[in-house]
């Protein structure tokens, strides 16, 4: 999607919203998800582990997010967008910034040599991996502790 491989389908967040069928997973995920961007903390965890079978609906929950979150106030206008966010008690999609992790093609480069430093690099430019500073070294949890 994001290195436009995907069929236009999943490219497109129009035609992906027109296709897509808000199961009650796929509306409480991403609820959750957009609550918590918006700076609501209830009902709304810091982070989400989308765990199901095959087929369970893994990839459309991460496209979905990332058409809402890249689209911002035009995603209201998608199919079943505005059903969402009324569920989520929201009037929009929050502003947010997207950053997609894909682990094999990932290449680490001088000042990236961590996913955390690439994500901060990325989201926030030098100022953000050096917020992270020698923890963007350690472990997931020392540098979840640099961002809460």
């Amino acid at each position: 999607m994001v290195a436009k491989r995907a069929p236009e389908d999943y490219r497109n967040p129009e035609k992906f919203f027109l296709r897509t069928y808000f199961t009650r997973a796929l509306t409480e995920h991403t609820g959750m998800i957009l609550r918590r961007l918006a700076g609501q903390t209830a009902n709304a965890s810091p982070v989400v582990t989308l765990v199901t079978q095959f087929g369970g609906g893994k990839t459309h929950t991460l496209a979905a997010l990332y058409h809402l979150v890249t689209s911002c106030p035009k995603a209201r206008d998608y199919a079943g967008v505005s059903d969402l966010l009324a569920k989520a008690d929201l009037a929009t999609v929050p502003l947010a910034k997207a950053w997609v992790f894909v682990g094999n093609a990932w290449d680490p480069q001088e000042g990236r040599e961590t996913p955390w430093l690439d994500m901060a690099q990325e989201l926030a430019g030098p100022r953000g991996a050096a917020l992270l500073g020698s923890a963007a070294k350690g472990s997931a949890r020392q540098v979840a502790r640099c961002w809460c």
